[in-house]
């Protein structure tokens, strides 16, 4: 017997576009149409008895819709895994371990707050609050909030673009921010900072 531990196809309707996009990004030669119709007749052809084939979840929603069709196509010839977005999978051991140590309320409330900043892009419900007097530069607040150990560290992480006041890249951290506003350093680092 024969078992090939490692096949990839998908369900007929997008096994085409799956193909030629696994060839352009990843410059695979396709070997069947990615189709399991397909992945048969490769088996019937090669001596294969039987296949193991690995679904790929690209995006976390996909996740449930890929795992159903692997349970659709088993078969004593097909052997299909599940499918695991890493993403998704993270998000649930996080939850279980604030669950077991605090609460099932902490763990959705946490994981919503992760889903908002770093999934949707948008800012934390708790964000430390920063008062700076008229004139400051971003710089200075930068450091009175220890969001950068030194200067040269705040100008790397501008240089690459990890320095935002209200969702817009900043690119001078000489400049004077008037009024209230959002400051995210890096991906983790939020305030809100105003005048005194």
């Amino acid at each position: 017997m024969i078992i090939d531990f490692h096949t990839h196809a998908f369900a007929d309707k997008i096994a085409e576009a799956a193909m030629r996009s696994l060839h352009k990004s990843a410059g695979l030669r396709p070997y069947t149409d990615g189709t399991v119709s397909g992945l048969r007749a490769s088996m019937q052809e090669n001596g294969i008895d039987i296949s193991v084939v690995l679904p790929i979840a690209t995006k976390p929603e996909q996740q449930r819709i890929i795992n159903d069709w692997a349970a659709f196509i088993r078969a004593a010839d097909i052997i299909p895994f599940g499918s695991v977005h890493p993403m998704e999978a993270k998000k649930n051991l996080a939850e279980e371990i604030i669950t077991r140590f605090h609460s099932a309320a902490e763990a959705r409330q946490a994981r919503e707050n992760f889903e908002r900043v770093f999934s949707r892009r948008e800012n934390p419900e708790d964000m430390t609050e920063y008062k700076y007097q008229k004139g400051t530069a971003l710089m200075d607040i930068i450091l009175g909030l220890e969001f950068s150990p030194s200067r040269n560290e705040a100008k790397r992480l501008c240089q690459q673009g990890g320095v935002y006041l209200d969702g817009e890249k900043v690119s001078d951290l000489m400049v004077t921010p008037a009024g209230e506003a959002v400051l995210r350093v890096g991906k983790r680092k939020f305030a809100k900072i105003s005048e005194r």
